[in-house]
């Protein structure tokens, strides 16, 4: 027996159905750490009503099997990936008759905790297998329709559906836009832009993020790129306000081909 710190994790968490990590999160878990700082568990006003912590000390034996699910949330809270999991719930898959709208002054609730939209993201992409769709085109109908060529473009990646949202391809000569189809999101991703011009990078675009991946497939396999070929359009349950500077300019490298010259901002 020895003393621990005891936190009750109590998440209406996600969705029941598909939740973040390998257990449902519709009731109470009990966490145990020998060294939780309680510095870690300051909460912002606008996430508590959807995810809290109450702490106290107790005597407890270990857990035992339940034990990797309690590392699953120690792991969170250390990280601070609780409070973008709880910001997922609120302003992402929340029920809705609509689709969220999420602009910049509502992401500034995260950027003030040190992530970034690309945390955001991959942490919806990587836990609940969301798809997402960089644009500069303000589609307001709540669905993403085919382009010319009868297709609909996703990604898995953050980083390369953010690019999407602030850099265009119209207008461009062959290649256009020229990066890796494979990439490691430890990386950072490269571009090279061929026949750049004065509205080929924009201040502002959308990222719209696709929960039915019914259709989508991996091309090529491996890749960051999902393609779905028909005439049917596809709902998008958030759309994502980005502005210029959520791509990090100075993590990732935008190219201008023709002058070989890095762009930074």
């Amino acid at each position: 027996m020895y003393r621990r710190a005891l936190l009750e994790y109590k998440r209406d968490y996600l969705r029941s159905r598909r939740p973040v990590g390998s257990a449902p999160f519709s009731r109470d878990f009990i966490w145990e750490s020998r060294s939780a700082p309680l510095s870690d568990f300051s909460w912002s006003e606008d996430l508590r009503d959807h995810a809290f912590i109450r702490i106290r000390y107790d005597d407890h034996e270990p857990f035992g099997e339940p034990l990797d699910l309690a590392e699953k949330l120690a792991k969170d809270l250390r990280d601070g990936t609780y409070i973008i999991d709880a910001f997922i719930q609120k302003f992402i898959v929340g029920d809705a008759s609509e689709p969220r709208y999420i602009d910049s002054s509502t992401l500034s609730v995260l950027k003030s905790r040190g992530f970034t939209l690309e945390d955001l993201l991959n942490r919806v992409t990587d836990e609940l297998k969301f798809l997402l769709h960089g644009s500069r085109v303000d589609i307001s109908e709540g669905f993403l329709r085919p382009n010319a060529s009868g297709k609909i473009y996703a990604t898995d990646t953050a980083s390369v559906a953010i690019m999407k949202a602030i850099i265009s391809n119209r207008g461009l000569r062959y290649p256009g836009l020229y990066y890796d189809f494979l990439l490691d999101r430890k990386s950072p991703l490269e571009v090279e832009i061929y026949g750049m011009h004065e509205n080929t990078i924009g201040e502002r675009g959308f990222v719209y993020v696709i929960e039915d991946r019914e259709g989508f497939e991996n091309e090529p396999k491996g890749s960051w790129q999902y393609v779905k070929e028909g005439r049917s359009a596809v709902p998008y349950v958030a759309k994502i306000e980005v502005l210029k500077e959520d791509f990090d300019s100075r993590k990732h490298k935008i190219i201008d081909a023709d002058n070989k010259r890095r762009i930074l901002w």
